[in-house]
């Protein structure tokens, strides 16, 4: 059954690449628990990708996949497929050993894809209080 909660963002907007049924089933269907994930992700994840750019100039690729795992890992659960995705191709290249051009190639669209998430998530969330 599909159940409309359009009503938990303003203006009753979707987020382009938030699968929000993945997350409510995460949550117990409890939509403030999601919201507060949501804001959560978004502590925890906001300036990933200037310190993976950052990291990924020192050549430190270890840690390079440790930020991406996390990352891909918290985008799986909350259903944001999109973001999951490159980040697990990123993932792989990095431990495939990549040339620094195709990471970069990889690297780029994931960075568009999580300043258009945060800026839809700032617009969107409803406030949690």
């Amino acid at each position: 059954m599909d159940v409309d909660h359009s009503h938990m963002f303003n203006n009753n907007c979707t987020i382009h690449g938030l699968d929000i049924s993945v997350g409510l089933d995460l949550v117990g269907g409890q939509i403030e628990d999601f919201i507060a994930l949501l804001n959560i992700f978004m502590e925890h994840h906001g300036d990933d990708m200037t310190k993976l750019e950052s990291i990924l100039e020192k050549g430190d690729t270890h840690n390079a996949i440790l930020l991406t795992h996390s990352l891909r890992g918290s985008t799986s659960v909350l259903g944001m497929s999109e973001i999951y995705t490159q980040a697990n191709e990123l993932e792989v290249a990095l431990k495939a050993g990549y040339s620094k051009i195709a990471i970069n190639k990889l690297v780029v669209p994931l960075s568009l894809t999580m300043a258009k998430m945060f800026q839809d998530l700032k617009l969107g969330l409803t406030s949690s209080h």
